[in-house]
């Protein structure tokens, strides 16, 4: 299945209040809109482009594609645009099962690891290694992901969903038996 992004915006806080940056695709012509303005009126105050020769994926819609691919046992280069460059994440979707705890639930949680390389530099500082984990079921929720960031190493873990009648899967060590 192909996943890719056709828009993104973002909003970032700015010291005198918001500020959004917002991409819009258009593949057909082999370009990207970039605008970049205030949140509060919505008035832009600039323009660019950029060149595109694939399909990208921003930073938000990589989580959406490694959902798809996390069970694939792939290693792919992913064309990748964050902070207004493009650039590239090589990601190895292993299907390593395995299981970790996390404070919202008092069990080990059933998990899918994977690994990947960010070919760019994104918000906070973002970029080299990281890992990530899914929940090893139909959703793949993203549960937890360790990153390097410009201060240091960063793990970000689920601490609550509203999905009805999901809650994270238990981890059984040998669930044939």
């Amino acid at each position: 299945q192909q996943i890719y992004s056709t828009w993104f915006r973002s909003r970032q806080k700015k010291d005198s209040g918001w500020g959004f940056f917002q991409y819009t695709y258009d593949y057909p012509g082999r370009r990207m809109r970039i605008e970049q303005g205030s949140w509060e009126n919505r008035k832009v105050f600039k323009r660019d482009s950029l060149q595109l020769d694939t399909l990208y994926q921003d930073g938000l819609s990589l989580f959406y594609m490694a959902r798809v691919h996390v069970l694939t046992r792939q290693k792919m280069n992913i064309p990748t645009v964050v902070s207004e460059k493009t650039g590239t994440t090589f990601i190895d979707f292993r299907a390593e099962r395995t299981h970790e705890d996390i404070d919202a639930v008092k069990y080990p949680v059933d998990l899918v690891r994977f690994e990947g390389e960010a070919g760019f530099v994104g918000i906070f500082g973002l970029t080299g290694a990281f890992e990530g984990w899914f929940s090893n079921d139909a959703a793949r929720v993203p549960v937890i992901a360790k990153m390097k960031v410009l201060l240091g190493n960063v793990r970000l873990e689920l601490m609550k969903w509203k999905r009805t009648g999901w809650s994270p899967p238990r981890y059984i060590d040998n669930p044939s038996k």
